[in-house]
C-alpha cells in the first residue's frame, strides 16, 4: 500500500512540474487529501472493520504520525548515547535483498537494536540514527544522504523523484527498512536492472537485424 502511494506521488511530482504555483498547490492539496482518505479507509477495511465513522478516520490519520513518538519516548527514558556506533542492525537488513525463494531463512539474519522499542512496526528516525551511527556519526550520514541526493538529481531525475517520494512518507518511521528495501532495492537496483535488460534486448535486436 505504501509503495503504491509513493509511486503515485512520483507521478504527481511530474505533473506538478508543468503547472504554475497556485494551480499546482491546489492540485497537490486536493490530490493528497483524497489519497490519504482512500488509504486510511482501505487500512480499516483490510482489518475487517466495515463500519467507519469520523472518529475512526481521525484515529487512523493521527496514529500514523504519533506512533513513532512511542519509540522516542522509550529511548529518552533510558538513553544510551555514543559518539560513534557500528550500524550492525542496519547492515543486517541487507539480507532482506535476497529473495525468500532462494534463502527462506533470511529473516533470521535480520535484527533490531535492543535500544529501539518499536510500536506497530514503526520507529523514530532520531533513535534509529543514534543507535546505528552515534551522535557524531549521524551528522555524517545526513551529509552523505544530501550529497547522494544531489548527485542522483543530476544523474537521473526519475530515480531522484522516486527516492524523494519514498523518503517523504517512510524514512521518518522505518529508517532501516526504508533505506535498504524501499530506496536501494525498489528505487535504485530495480530501475537499474530494468535499464540493463532493456539495453541487452536492444543489442540482441540490432544483432538480429544486422544478420
Amino acid at each position: 500500500r505504501s509503495l503504491i502511494f509513493a509511486f503515485i506521488v512520483t507521478i504527481l511530482l511530474f505533473i506538478l512540474m508543468g503547472l504554475n504555483f497556485r494551480t499546482g498547490l491546489l492540485f497537490l492539496g486536493v490530490t493528497v487529501f483524497t489519497f490519504i482518505t482512500i488509504f486510511l479507509v482501505s487500512g480499516r477495511l483490510r482489518k475487517g472493520d466495515w463500519e467507519i465513522d469520523q472518529e475512526d478516520l481521525r484515529f487512523e490519520f493521527f496514529s500514523e504520525t504519533t506512533n513513532v513518538g512511542v519509540t522516542l519516548g522509550h529511548y529518552l527514558k533510558e538513553p544510551n548515547f555514543e559518539l560513534f556506533s557500528f550500524p550492525s542492525a542496519l547492515l543486517s537488513q541487507f539480507s532482506n535483498l535476497i529473495p525468500a525463494i532462494i534463502y527462506p531463512a533470511k529473516y533470521e539474519l535480520m535484527f533490531s537494536h535492543p535500544d529501539v522499542i518499536k510500536f506497530q512496526a514503526t520507529s523514530h528516525l532520531h533513535v534509529d540514527l543514534i543507535v546505528n551511527f552515534g551522535l557524531i556519526g549521524m551528522w555524517g550520514i545526513f551529509f552523505l544522504i544530501g550529497y547522494s541526493m544531489n548527485y542522483l538529481k543530476n544523474l537521473s531525475y526519475g530515480v531522484y523523484l522516486s527516492i524523494s517520494s519514498v523518503m517523504m512518507f517512510h524514512i521518518f518511521r522505518a529508517f532501516e527498512v526504508t533505506l535498504i528495501k524501499n530506496i536501494l532495492q525498489y528505487s535504485i537496483l530495480l530501475p537499474l536492472a530494468m535499464v540493463i535488460v532493456d539495453r541487452i534486448l536492444k543489442k540482441v535486436k540490432n544483432m538480429k537485424v544486422d544478420v
